[in-house]
């Protein structure tokens, strides 16, 4: 089986994938983000997206796909963890993962929390703060219900809870 969490950055992704793989015997937690760091030498930020940005981050997640696929189809739960927009995820799923079972969800707490979140994170080699207008800028524009997705607002919720949450949906 494989997991997509996906939503803004801060928003617990990373977090609830690892709390996620430790409910299962076998698990593996690809973040996007990691495999966009494999580029030694001409890696494109987000801090101004050009094609060639676009261009790094479909290659991303297409390794990021390769590889659920590989691991799914061994017997291994995988967490693919990346902020990317609900269609997007839709294409590399049709266009990546097809045949697999793939459960796909959005974590969206509210602004606030998100942006505590975002402040408190100890897992960034940056600034979090460098975040915070693409995080305002992004729930201006959190997308609302769609067929084949679970949109979370986590923003009671510890990651413990989220995890649970999310659990109990994929385990039925």
């Amino acid at each position: 089986m494989i997991v997509i969490l996906t939503g803004h950055p801060g928003a617990g992704k990373s977090t609830v994938a690892r709390l996620l793989a430790k409910k299962v015997e076998r698990a593996v937690v690809a973040p996007i983000d990691d495999i966009r760091d494999w580029v030694v030498q001409g890696i494109s930020h987000p801090t101004e997206w050009t094609e060639e940005t676009e261009r790094q981050f479909q290659l991303a997640e297409a390794v990021a796909c390769a590889a659920a696929a590989v691991y799914s189809d061994s017997g291994f739960l995988v967490m693919l963890d990346h902020c990317r927009n609900l269609e997007r995820w839709d294409q590399m799923v049709e266009s990546h993962l097809q045949g697999r079972a793939v459960h796909r969800f959005g974590l969206f707490p509210n602004l606030e929390t998100n942006l505590q979140r975002n402040a408190t994170r100890g897992t960034k080699a940056f600034d979090t703060s460098a975040l915070n207008d693409l995080i305002q800028y992004l729930h201006t524009v959190t997308p609302g219900p769609r067929e084949g997705w679970h949109l979370l607002d986590t923003s009671d919720q510890t990651p413990e809870e989220t995890a649970d949450s999310i659990w109990s949906l994929i385990s039925r």
